[in-house]
């Protein structure tokens, strides 16, 4: 560059010069003057390395008409070098061009942001020269929404209850059930909103209950890709095959047994499933199960419990018809006198009351203890018994504030039943006063007192 047509001897030397393209710093200076006669000077300065910006213009625009585009405001674009350690970002408020200032490099990467930080577009590989502007063109995403149902294969009837989770890139990011549904009758979840198209959204169904894990085969999990607007989906599950079991329940003597409870104990998915059926006037019962081995257990108040384990298979029926023997039952009737009446009379004992009498039965014959539970009250039912046996009963009323009666004696007839009859009387209370010679109570002073039951003229042992 010519600094003066004119010979200048000294003074200060201002000039410009336009850097060849493509060159991205300046980490020297070097100033050489010459008189046009072969005579130069030449100086040198280094200086720190001064980057030559270039600038990028993102184009943000939709690939379909989204009704507008207001969703996008307040969206994020980011462009960042991890060669430079470097980048910008600017806040969308709409479609359009935004322009950012950048330090030259060939590989941007360029995203756009929602507003809680999830990721709809990223372009790769962006270019960006020193002192010249690039340009390129960001498609977003439209809007999508979801609905999803549950049904029953076959019939299409809605299915309730059931468990959906909804993943995007592998992180789930909303849980349903199709309980919180928009019309209980087909098995719909609410509405998912906040969906971008070209998103590639897994749903896993679930079946949380042990009446769907029962009727249902756990589905697999669906991928839906997703498209501008509205979209509709559905998991439709296939119903298991199950086995039918029956029977009736009798006593020893051929009578039918109202009132036997049958539980079934399975074994899903490394859980137990319990299902249970009552028999009805007649002893009848029937229950639908998985196939497989199953544990079955059948009680009666009265009778003894009995347990079977079965193999079942798919799709046949079963008969299983069982017979109970009687337990050893004793009916206790309870009498108790309150003090200061002449007349006994019969105490209402149901369970409430019973819990705080303390009974201790013990059948003498087999020398065996008899677990029993209050809750039974007043019916005592002994495991194991046979006619004949002689049944021990003591109880402690103390906790009542009754009497206790220890070791009465019932022998079971040959129906294995026996009727008890207790008799307790109210403990008595007594309240008084010591007084010394002259009448006076001394209250606060210790005094020690025996004191006696007596029955007519006879005292017994002090009882305080």
């Amino acid at each position: 560059m010519v600094l003066s047509e004119e010979p200048v001897f000294s003074g200060g030397y201002t000039g410009a010069y336009v850097l060849p393209l493509y060159v991205t710093q300046i980490t020297s200076i070097a100033g050489i003057i010459s008189d046009g006669f072969n005579n130069t000077a030449r100086t040198e300065a280094l200086v720190q390395p001064l980057l030559i910006a270039g600038s990028l213009s993102v184009n943000v625009e939709l690939g379909t008409d989204a009704g507008g585009d207001d969703f996008i405001k307040d969206w994020r674009l980011v462009v960042w070098s991890e060669g430079k350690a470097f980048g910008a970002a600017a806040t969308l408020n709409g479609l359009g061009k935004y322009t950012l200032n950048l330090p030259p490099d060939d590989d941007y990467n360029v995203r756009i942001l929602t507003k809680d930080g999830r990721e709809v577009a990223n372009t790769a590989g962006v270019a960006v020269p020193s002192g010249l502007e690039a340009d390129i063109t960001v498609t977003l995403p439209s809007p999508a929404t979801l609905e999803f149902r549950v049904v029953e294969e076959g019939t299409g009837k809605g299915v309730n209850s059931a468990g959906l989770t909804f993943y995007r890139s592998g992180k789930s990011f909303i849980t349903y059930r199709t309980s919180e549904r928009i019309n209980s009758e087909d098995g719909l979840v609410r509405e998912v909103t906040d969906l971008y198209s070209d998103e590639k959204i897994l749903v896993k169904v679930s079946l949380p209950s042990q009446d769907l894990l029962m009727r249902y085969e756990e589905p697999s999990p669906i991928s839906i890709d997703l498209e501008p607007g509205e979209n509709i989906a559905e998991i439709i599950l296939s119903r298991k095959q199950l086995t039918s079991i029956q029977g009736t329940i009798t006593d020893e003597g051929g009578n039918p047994l109202k009132d036997v409870q049958m539980v079934s104990v399975q074994e899903l998915y490394g859980k137990p499933i319990s299902l249970s059926a009552q028999t009805d006037e007649h002893g009848r019962y029937s229950l639908e199960l998985m196939p497989g081995q199953t544990s079955l257990t059948f009680s009666h108040r009265i009778m003894e419990t009995k347990r079977e384990t079965i193999t079942l298979t798919k799709g046949e029926s079963y008969i299983l018809d069982m017979t109970l023997k009687r337990r050893g039952n004793i009916l206790v009737d309870v009498y108790t006198k309150m003090a200061g009446q002449p007349e006994e009379f019969p105490l209402d004992m149901d369970w409430r009351v019973g819990v705080h009498f303390y009974f201790s039965i013990y059948n003498k014959t087999k020398d065996q203890r008899v677990n029993w539970q209050s809750a039974a009250w007043p019916l005592i039912s002994i495991e194991g018994a046979e006619p004949g046996d002689e049944i021990w009963i003591s109880l402690d009323g103390q906790q009542a504030g009754m009497t206790s009666v220890k070791d009465a004696v019932y022998t079971l007839d040959e129906n294995k039943f026996a009727r008890a009859e207790i008799h307790l009387g109210e403990l008595g209370r007594d309240q008084a006063r010591m007084r010394d010679v002259q009448g006076l109570v001394h209250d606060g002073v210790n005094r020690y007192v025996d004191i006696f039951r007596h029955e007519g003229d006879k005292s017994s042992q002090a009882v305080l």
